[in-house]
């Protein structure tokens, strides 16, 4: 949420004896600025008001497939949720869910049924370095989202996608993973430019993988 005013120490009530860290806040469902203890911001998405509207909202899908992935993709993004097994990569990475999404399980079930989701493919976000957001989210195969995966292969001490070093040629060996058939693209005389034919081949051939951005 959007931090608007810093309020400083204040007591709750007329009657407390103990002063807490007050600020002010914009909702990100209804845009309103509302105010709340300073300590409470990392486990709430909303103003009272709008939790309340969410709360009490029945859509009758808790137990479904879809409802499942709007509740595991918002739990790997919390801040305030550490149990998830993906949960420290992703607050490393600032990866985050779109104040849409993460407030409205029916504004994100909308984009699915509208957007090609099917019972076989999972959500998988197109550029691996930002959030979950309609225009960076797609439904894919789990082999799809295999290769748009953000982790690279302990073995690749390169640091770029597709890139080895091939250390009795004293070269960097270039290769891609299509439809299962490994593809050998050569070998060059730095990893920088293996990387850049590694982009080309994706590039012109249309592929989904990830690519180096170099």
């Amino acid at each position: 949420m959007k931090l608007k005013r810093d309020l400083g120490m204040q007591l709750p009530t007329i009657t407390s004896s103990r002063k807490y860290h007050y600020s002010i806040y914009e909702c990100p469902v209804c845009h309103q600025d509302f105010k709340t203890q300073c300590r409470f911001v990392l486990k709430i998405n909303s103003c009272k008001s709008c939790a309340a509207i969410l709360r009490n909202t029945k859509h009758g899908e808790s137990k479904t497939r879809l409802y499942n992935i709007w509740s595991n993709m918002k739990n790997r993004c919390a801040p305030s949720i550490t149990k998830h097994k993906s949960h420290q990569r992703y607050i490393d990475n600032n990866i985050t869910v779109c104040a849409a999404w993460e407030n409205s399980y029916q504004n994100f079930a909308h984009w699915a049924t509208n957007n090609g989701y099917a019972e076989k493919l999972t959500i998988d976000r197109i550029d691996t370095l930002k959030g979950y957001c309609p225009s960076n989210c797609r439904w894919a195969t789990y082999a799809l989202q295999a290769h748009n995966t953000i982790t690279r292969r302990v073995t690749n001490t390169t640091g770029y996608k597709g890139v080895h070093r091939n250390k009795n040629r004293k070269k960097f060996g270039v290769q891609i993973r299509v439809n299962g058939k490994r593809i050998w693209l050569g070998a060059f005389d730095s990893a920088l430019e293996g990387a850049k034919i590694y982009d080309k081949y994706v590039i012109d051939n249309k592929l989904a993988h990830t690519i180096n951005n170099v």
